[in-house]
């Protein structure tokens, strides 16, 4: 980064009250902060200062960036201020929006009538919660059938079916959950269903302002006389009625404009084929004619009275559904003692907002607000475009109404509407604190950015987007002041497919993709690497795929890839039930609840989990006709009478799943599942796999779902699998890994933002969002809820006036979000863009289609022509399509965009074999001594005795044998856990065994005899398991502090089972650099801010010092588990004797970690 620009500077050191600033991609906004913390910690010392984002990637990197500032300084001036500055920054307030909002809460738990020590609910936990909570609300409203329950069944017609009841519901509580005084909303948007004249006033202002661009246009071509005078006669009285209409929407007479409409007729156009000027008005006179036919414009305003009325007492109900509803979620978050992030977010604003008008905005603040105003010097936000209208309170809130906030962020940025992102808090913020704007991108070569330029300026200058691109936006050049870079027409370049069909394009595209890496790779194409300020090939590493709908399409550009030797990751969220691996695991379940389930059966067969073959399983099908799991037993039947592998497989196979089924009426399906993994070796052979460390870590993500289940909630395999199934339906989603290393990395182009590569390839360009069922009940901010009027047989549907209108604004922020999002693609780029689309309009015949419709006004491109589109690749032709150096011809190979920033546009097409026929190749691809290091490679020896997988009692018995020149009788002394199925004998490891698995799953606050019920109960204590417990010993170690780690810690995981690697020196000091797998279970795990406290319980009669002497190896294991796992340093280990009724902390014993 080279030295601070002015607008930088007025960014670290402005004084200004209330600051907000304008950050464009690539304008070192992250150091900016970084720089104005030191400097404000300087002043005011860093306890005063809030500095917030939203992952915690990002609030790492800012308190790195300010440990660095600080630290550098301090060299300079050793000054003692700075000093006690580092020593506070581990504690400042430098976190995430959730963890600041969460501290709160805690720290005023009482007020809210909480206990401290609350936690989370996740995803699936949440589902089901709400899923059985739904259940019970419509059975509520059934029985009781209030008042207005039977109009709203009537509207969404869920008299026979509750899918739409449950629809209009859950939909409009998840939307209100990030609302302010979401009560209050609901009432206010309520009250608008008496105000007719509230909805003709916003259809006013939208028709207004379409019909006034083509009045422009109208008036455009009468004062260049594009046509002749008999001609203009025809066209004078539409403009004249035009003009009319928008003056009667102006003054909001909306039953007047309808009926001039409805008494105005067009007469026959001119002739207009063959010149363009003259086809840009019949553009403009058709556009007319199909606004002033839309559906808005067919419903008076006593109609729109009238549908009001009728939908209101339905929507009333609505809204005590939704009331009812939450009251229900609340009761059971309550009383588990785990919350949603949202209800703890509504907690925090009720702690420093007494009141609030949703209209008005205004507010007033409660003492504890005031108070936190006066302590906080200031309260920094970072990427404040995604917040949402709760956030944006608090924040007012707790910085003196607006006047300590310094809040940085790009609204052309803003791209998680589907998360309740609202832009408008920026750009109203904007309007109301001091604004100070970042332009200079340090990123990106400036064709890149011209080009950027030069799009959004013509898409982003409308009236009818919140999002604007004027002056103050633009991209400036950066990257010039320390780097020299030539520039090319290749920097940025276009690849236009002829693909046809899209499921033939993706195919297409990504074989294009593919070359265009194989070229630039084999070619050695220069980038800046930023280490060293200079030029230096391009690898594979450098190269980002960034594609709109990845989900879908990731797979087939990896495989296209992995055929073209390209090495390759793909970075993608989607749910674990979406991988192989857990299917197969699912499936396996399926069939021990019940065996005759002939898909699953096959399934779990044909896996990695058995191995068979298709033959194999074809032969055993084929033996007879009875069903799939009888013709396995008939065959398994063979096993002793032939020499019939497949048959000795078969019989295997068999007694698994008899024996999987018996004890899985005895214990917790957690356990059940763990079981099958590690019994059946399915975890270490999935593992073992081409990319083995996702599906590994597929598995394990499966398992503490299993185990959530049976903490949370009572039920046998059965239940389980059902929950699966619901869980399945609603998609949790989880982040999967994106691999470190020479790889292409493929994402979605929301993955993408924060991130920069030199060469980003967009693809996938011509696709559009989902269009999934319109809800029944459509919502927006502006308008509320609005649904469809039904006839009295629930058969026919009639749209209503407010409907329409939501849908328009939903539809118009959805396009405005896709501009965004393709603003945040072309931004990632440093040294090469390239755009990869099939669109089948942009081919050099049909170019003129944009030309022609995309004709630029002074404002830009014309919103009622793009507001048709929904692709990326749409919205970046039609805005090239008004530039003069390709209207109407797609053959120029360079555009040229600004003195230096051309571009280049190829048409790529295709042979009958579907292969590119335009490129060739030059130059190695690969790295020949690499890949002569990977043919000379040698295998390690040493690694033969070493086993692949080993249990953390296996490796702790063998380190006892090699200490003790392999004394078994020392190492089989050491505890050994007994399984879950005990030989009935009452002795010590049968105490154990019992109070093992009541610190497992008890509620450790709650009464102890109650807890032994419960736990007899859902059979996770047998009854003579619960007769040996001793009350007085679990309540001693509860009372001790090692006890009180349990109670008090952030997050508590009990029988953690693991699967880690470990170096394979731990079995065998003689080892080379290979790795094991290890397996274990910590009896507990908890997490504080600072680190984790590990504890193991120990039941045996052994000294202090024999406990340290057997275990401590034992403990140390589990620490390099736990931090391999989480990432987050073990601080303590403790042993707690039962016997001795004391805690050993093992932590001093332990070997030097390296």
């Amino acid at each position: 980064m080279p030295e601070w620009t002015e607008q930088q500077k007025q960014a670290i050191y402005s004084k200004e009250p209330g600051i907000i600033v304008s950050a464009a991609a690539g304008s070192g906004k992250t150091a900016v902060l970084a720089e104005r913390i030191s400097n404000l910690a300087f002043e005011k010392g860093i306890e005063s200062i809030v500095a917030v984002t939203f992952t915690r990637l990002a609030a790492a990197e800012i308190k790195d960036r300010v440990k660095t500032v600080l630290r550098k300084k301090y060299e300079q001036t050793h000054s003692p201020v700075i000093f006690e500055n580092l020593t506070k920054l581990p504690s400042a307030s430098i976190c995430t929006i959730d963890s600041f909002i969460t501290n709160l809460v805690r720290r005023n738990f009482a007020s809210l009538g909480l206990s401290p020590d609350f936690s989370f609910v996740d995803e699936t936990e949440k589902i089901a919660i709400q899923r059985e909570n739904m259940d019970k609300l419509l059975e509520e409203y059934y029985g009781n059938y209030p008042e207005g329950f039977s109009s709203l069944l009537s509207i969404l017609g869920g008299e026979k079916d509750n899918e739409e009841v449950e629809s209009a519901v859950s939909g409009l509580y998840s939307y209100v959950q990030t609302i302010p005084f979401w009560e209050n909303w609901l009432e206010n948007r309520l009250d608008k269903y008496k105000n007719v004249e509230y909805f003709t006033g916003i259809a006013c202002d939208i028709f207004h302002r379409e019909l006034s661009e083509c009045l422009r246009a109208y008036d455009d071509v009468l004062s260049r006389r594009v046509f002749e005078e008999k001609d203009v006669e025809k066209i004078l009285p539409e403009r004249e009625f035009l003009s009319g209409v928008i003056e009667r929407f102006e003054r909001r007479e909306w039953d007047v404009a309808i009926a001039m409409i409805n008494a105005f007729n067009f007469k026959t156009c001119p002739k207009c084929k063959g010149d363009l000027d003259k086809e840009y008005f019949r553009t403009y006179r058709d556009i007319v004619k199909e606004i002033l036919k839309d559906e808005m414009l067919k419903i008076t305003s006593d109609e729109a009275r009238a549908d009001l009325e009728r939908l209101y007492p339905g929507m009333k109900c609505l809204c005590s559904l939704v009331k009812r509803y939450h009251d229900l979620n609340m009761g059971v978050y309550r009383k588990i003692n785990r919350f949603t992030y949202d209800e703890i977010s509504h907690f925090a604003l009720s702690l420093v907002v007494e009141s609030y008008e949703p209209e008005t905005r205004k507010y007033i603040p409660t003492s504890l607000a005031v108070s936190m105003s006066e302590k906080f010097s200031e309260v920094m936000i970072d990427e404040y475009q995604d917040t949402n209208g709760l956030q944006d309170l608090f924040f007012t809130a707790i910085s003196d109404g607006g006047r300590k906030i310094f809040s940085v962020g790009d609204v052309k940025q803003c791209i998680y509407g589907f998360r309740r992102a609202e832009p408008e808090n920026f750009i109203r913020k904007t309007g109301e604190l001091h604004r100070i704007d970042l332009s200079k991108n340090f990123r990106s070569k400036k064709t890149i950015l011209d080009f950027a330029n030069f799009v959004f300026s013509g898409l982003l200058k409308s009236d009818f987007y919140k999002t604007e691109y004027n002056d103050a936006d633009m991209l400036v050049d950066g990257r010039s002041s320390f780097f020299k870079d030539d520039y090319s027409p290749d920097d940025v370049e276009i690849c236009v497919c002829d693909g046809g069909k899209r499921e033939n394009a993706v195919l297409f595209e990504a074989k294009v993709c593919a070359d265009k890496i194989k070229e630039l790779v084999g070619k050695g194409y220069k980038v800046l690497d930023k280490s060293t300020n200079s030029l230096r090939a391009v690898s594979f590493a450098d190269i980002a795929i960034l594609l709109r709908t990845a989900k879908n399409t990731a797979p087939i550009y990896e495989k296209v890839f992995r055929e073209e030797n390209i090495p390759v990751t793909v970075g993608r969220r989607s749910s674990i039930f979406d991988s192989v691996e857990v299917n197969v695991l699912v499936a396996m379940l399926s069939v021990i609840n019940d065996p005759y389930q002939d898909l699953p059966l096959a399934a779990v067969m044909l896996s990695e989990m058995y191995g068979f073959t298709e033959d194999e399983v074809s032969k055993i099908r084929l033996r007879s006709k009875k069903k799939f799991f009888d013709d396995i037993s008939a065959y398994s039947a063979a096993a002793d009478k032939t020499a019939d592998k497949t048959a000795d497989k078969t019989a295997s196979f068999l007694r698994d799943i008899k024996y999987f089924r018996l004890i899985s009426e005895n214990i917790p399906v957690d356990r059940l599942v763990w079981r099958i993994l590690t019994e059946t070796d399915y975890l270490t052979k999935v593992s073992c796999k081409e990319f083995g460390y996702e599906a590994r870590e597929n598995l394990l993500r499966f398992y503490g779902f299993a185990k959530k289940f049976t903490v949370d909630f009572s039920g046998d395999l059965l239940a389980f699998t059902d929950f699966i199934q619901r869980a399945k339906d609603s998609s949790p989603e989880t982040e999967e890994f994106v691999a470190e290393g020479n790889f292409v990395k493929i994402m979605s182009c929301h993955q993408s933002k924060g991130l920069e590569f030199p060469v980003c390839i967009l693809s996938d360009m011509d696709a559009t969002p989902s269009d999934n069922k319109i809800p029944p009940v459509l919502i927006n901010d502006k308008v509320g809820f609005a649904s469809a009027i039904r006839d009295e047989e629930g058969i026919y549907e009639t749209t209503t006036l407010h409907r329409e209108i939501a849908k328009y604004l939903n539809n118009r922020d959805e396009r405005e979000e896709s501009i965004r999002l393709l603003y945040v693609a072309l931004t990632r780029a440093r040294d090469k863009l390239i755009l990869v689309t099939s669109a089948k309009k942009i081919l050099p015949e049909d170019f003129e289609y944009y030309t022609k419709r995309g004709s630029s006004t002074e404002k830009g491109v014309s919103f009622l022509f793009s507001k048709k589109i929904r692709s990326l690749d749409g919205f970046i032709f039609s805005s090239l399509a008004y530039h003069p150096n390709i209207r109407g011809d797609f053959s120029f190979p360079s555009v040229g965009l600004g003195e230096q920033s051309p571009i280049t546009v190829n048409l790529v097409r295709k042979t009958s074999d579907n292969v590119v026929t335009e490129r060739v190749f030059e130059g190695p691809i690969f790295d020949i001594e690499k890949i002569k290091k990977q043919i000379s490679f040698h295998y390690d020896t040493s690694l033969f005795s070493v086993p692949a997988k080993i249990s953390v009692t296996e490796l702790v018995k063998n380190r006892f044998r090699e200490e003790n020149d392999g004394d078994l009788l020392i190492a089989e002394s050491l505890e050994v856990k007994t399984p879950e199925f005990v030989d009935g004998k009452r002795g010590g490891t049968y105490y154990g065994n019992a109070t093992h698995r009541y610190l497992s799953y008890a509620d450790l606050r709650g009464d102890f005899e109650e807890e032994k019920t419960r736990l007899i109960s859902t059979k996770r204590l047998t009854e003579d398991e619960a007769s040996v417990l001793k009350k007085d010993k679990i309540e001693s170690f509860l009372k001790s502090s090692v006890g009180r780690c349990l109670l008090n810690a952030d997050r508590v995981l009990r029988e953690e089972d693991f699967v880690v690697s470990v170096p394979a020196s731990f079995y065998d000091g003689k080892a080379g650099e290979g790795e094991m797998l290890l397996q274990g279970a910590m009896d507990a795990l908890c997490e504080f801010s600072d680190g984790f406290v590990l504890i193991d319980y120990k039941t045996d009669r052994k000294t202090e010092a024999e406990l340290i002497d057997n275990y401590a190896f034992q403990l140390y294991l589990y620490s390099v588990a736990a931090e391999k796992m989480f990432s987050k340093k073990v601080k303590k280990a403790f042993i707690w004797s039962f016997s001795l009724e004391k805690g050993i902390d093992v932590t001093p014993f332990f070997p030097e970690k390296g």
